[in-house]
């Protein structure tokens, strides 16, 4: 996949959210570049999302999580697993940025 391929779909997908039924008309814009259809787990991503809220949370209910602090650097732990486990390859760049890389059928 290319960056315009991974343009294109990250707009159909914005798109689709703000449409009245959004998940169809992004399965219909998927299928259009011969890409079978996506399906979340809700269930997962919502147990996820609340397991990655954690890491900083304050005593407002908010959350801190500056840069290279210690639970920035446990939320990156804990999503570079999740991603590890998936089969990227995940590093971390000198700003502290989470990089994570799949390789597709066609190595180069």
């Amino acid at each position: 996949m290319n960056r315009r391929h991974f343009s294109r779909m990250g707009a159909m997908a914005v798109g689709g959210l703000a449409l009245p039924n959004g998940s169809d008309a992004l399965a219909r814009g998927l299928r259009q570049f011969g890409r079978q259809e996506l399906r979340v787990d809700e269930t997962r991503l919502i147990e996820r999302m609340r397991a990655l809220e954690a890491f900083g949370r304050n005593d407002a209910g908010g959350i801190d999580r500056v840069a290279f602090s210690d639970a920035n650097i446990e939320a990156l732990d804990w999503v570079a697993g999740h991603l590890g486990a998936a089969g990227f390859q995940v590093g971390i760049d000198l700003a502290g940025n989470l990089i994570a890389r799949k390789a597709g059928r066609d190595g180069s």
